[in-house]
Order: C-alpha cells, then structure tokens, then sequence
C-alpha cells in the first residue's frame, strides 16, 4: 500500500535523508517511503514521523495541513475496499491524536462523508 501524495512529501523532504540531526533508522525510513516498500505501519506513522525529522532538522514544529482527507474513504468505498481503508485510517488517525499536542494540526473539510465507524472500536 502506498500513495503518490505520501511519495511526492518524502520526495519533497530529501535533505533529511542526509542530515547530521538525524539518527540512521530516521535515514532509512526514506527509502522504504519513496520506492514503495514501506509497510503498513510505516504508512500509519508516515506524517508523525516526517513531522519529528523536520522538527529535529529544522529546529521548528511543522504546521500541518491535511486537504481532502476524506478521499480514500470515499475511494475505498466506491472500489471495493472500504473495510481495509477504515482500518488504516483509524490507525492513521490515531497516531495524529498523538501528535497533535506537538504540532498545530490544520484540517480543510472538502467532502464530510465520514462514517462514525473509523473512530469506533468494533
């Protein structure tokens, strides 16, 4: 599983994957990101971790804006795999509860279509 907008962030970022701030496993998480090979897990903690890097290599908090992210759960919906989006989107939100205490979190509502299942417990 991976996502071109995942991708195009990471590319966009690649002066992390040769900074002095940073530790090696931070480093190697680059690769897995941008060839395709990341696991689901790394997918689920991709922003909280891009957020760390950039905190530590710029010594500022990123602002977060997440557009249209109701999307894949519209698209899983409409293409047959809405029970495996609402899980990964359950975890994803998750490790953005966690965060959000440390960097501002800025969502931009396009489409509400968010069914109360991603954030039950079932």
């Amino acid at each position: 599983m991976k996502t071109c907008r995942e991708i195009e962030e990471f590319g966009r970022h690649q002066e992390l994957s040769g900074s002095r701030k940073l530790a090696k496993y931070e480093k190697d998480y680059f690769p897995r990101i941008l060839d395709g090979s990341a696991t689901e897990v790394d997918l689920t903690s991709a922003l909280e971790n891009l957020s760390k890097m950039l905190t530590e290599h710029y010594g500022k908090t990123p602002v977060i804006i997440i557009d249209e992210y109701d999307t894949p759960i519209q698209e899983g919906y409409a293409k047959d795999f809405y029970d495996e989006i609402i899980g990964f989107m359950r975890n994803f939100f998750s490790a953005l509860l966690m965060i959000i205490r440390i960097f501002p979190l800025v969502f931009l509502l396009v489409f509400y279509v968010l069914s109360r299942r991603v954030f039950s417990v079932e």
